[in-house]
């Protein structure tokens, strides 16, 4: 059974050169998060490539809520 062109999405990838421009930060950091997993990614021999849906996943996961940060300083 074949697949179809139009039944695989496969993503671009990225490379840790567009995410330092992506979210402003160090190459190193970028390779820091990947390598501890924070950040999903693949390795090819020795460069990472991030998919553009866990790069908005880590991001949506660091998004800041003022509200719920003051209400657990309160509760803590």
């Amino acid at each position: 059974m074949s697949h179809s062109a139009s039944s695989e999405v496969i993503e671009a990838l990225l490379r840790v050169e567009d995410l330092v421009k992506i979210l402003n930060v160090s190459p190193s950091c970028i390779r820091e998060l990947a390598r501890k997993g924070e950040l999903k990614a693949v390795k090819f021999t020795s460069d990472w490539r991030f998919k553009p849906s866990a790069v908005k996943e880590f991001i949506d996961g660091k998004e800041y809520n003022g509200y719920q940060a003051h209400k657990n300083r309160l509760a803590g």
